[in-house]
């Protein structure tokens, strides 16, 4: 995750050098943000009891990778930075040494003793990580989580615009229908075939499948379907659909009947409300229906994210996909550092 384009911008913790280090370093980083508070046994190296009383805040520029940390020395109390580093000898491989935006750190946390800076240190084993943590320092807001939902919501209306710029004049309601019925790590071949069937050159526009935990299973694709859906794709007249509106599954649910006698679940007929047909609508009123409805499935994600982002429950459409763009964006990205739930305080 650190190769991309933005990697030294959005992902700099100290300073640039091998990659695997780096990965490394902020796997520890995480670990103090996350749970250095909760500790009751750290010691340093000469055998001083270490109390974090305040982790302090990541650092996303130059200089030592956590400012403002609060400690307890035996009797002592510390305030100021902290470097993390695999080897204590790295402080003199990196340059500390000279530079002066390093001379006030209080602790050296490390990996493996080596050489090392006449400073306080303390070694964290590598099995102490066991994994990633979220560093996030406050919950997030619903404000922020409706921000997530719309960027989220308008990268689907263009999707939708680019189903809808098909050669054949296909309505971008029916291909969007085809998209939820073939959800699944084989999509994209899937989608290629169908278009083939259907007589376009090519699938209009194929995003990457990012997987769920709760994928629709194979037998519940076309399986033959498509010539009774495209029997009736009348029903997918983009004209009938702008006007239509109701605020609760229990009203869409009646309405979609004739989905259901096409062999549509009626999961898979709420999915087509909420990514194609409201992004369909577009502007106000998709995302006011995405304000609306309630949830109706995880997508296996959420329950790490409620705790990591201090949800209290994921209720309507809205902040379910307000969830999963902030997962997008920031969590699968690796993009702790400029996560607004760190660099806030």
């Amino acid at each position: 995750m650190y190769m991309n384009g933005d990697a030294v911008r959005q992902l700099n913790i100290a300073e640039t050098f091998h990659w695997k280090w780096r990965q490394l370093e902020e796997d520890m980083v995480t670990w103090w943000l996350q749970l250095s508070e909760q500790q009751t046994q750290l010691k340093t190296t000469e055998n001083a009891r270490l109390i974090v009383i305040d982790a302090g805040s990541l650092n996303d520029g130059p200089g030592p990778d956590i400012l403002n940390s609060y400690l307890i020395l035996d009797d002592l109390e510390l305030t100021g930075p902290i470097e993390m580093h695999k080897n204590s000898a790295d402080w003199y491989h990196h340059q500390h040494h000279g530079d002066p935006a390093y001379n006030n750190v209080i602790l050296h946390v490390v990996m493996e003793l080596g050489i090392a800076p006449d400073i306080p240190t303390m070694i964290l084993p590598k099995s102490s990580l066991g994994g990633k943590f979220c560093p996030a320092r406050r919950p997030v807001s619903k404000y922020e989580l409706k921000q997530m939902a719309e960027v989220r919501f308008s990268e689907k209306v263009n999707h939708l615009k680019q189903l809808a710029d098909n050669e054949l004049g296909l309505s971008p309601l029916l291909l969007g229908l085809f998209e939820i019925l073939l959800s699944g790590p084989q999509r994209m071949n899937h989608l290629q075939e169908l278009a083939v069937y259907l007589g376009l050159r090519a699938w209009p526009h194929v995003r990457e499948w990012r997987g769920s935990r709760q994928t629709f299973q194979q037998s519940q694709m076309l399986s033959g379907r498509q010539e009774k859906i495209l029997a009736n794709a009348a029903f997918f007249d983009p004209g009938k659909w702008r006007t239509i509106y109701y605020i609760s599954w229990r009203e869409w649910d009646q309405y979609m009947d004739l989905m259901n006698s096409l062999g549509i679940s009626a999961n898979q007929t709420r999915e087509w409300v909420v990514n194609i047909l409201a992004p369909f609508k577009g502007g106000l009123g998709g995302f006011t229906l995405w304000q609306d409805l309630r949830t109706f499935r995880s997508y296996g994600h959420e329950k790490r994210l409620l705790i990591d982002l201090g949800l209290g429950d994921i209720d309507t459409i809205s902040i379910q996909q307000g969830v999963l763009q902030w997962k997008k964006t920031y969590c699968a990205a690796g993009n702790c550092s400029v996560c607004p739930l760190v660099r806030s305080y």
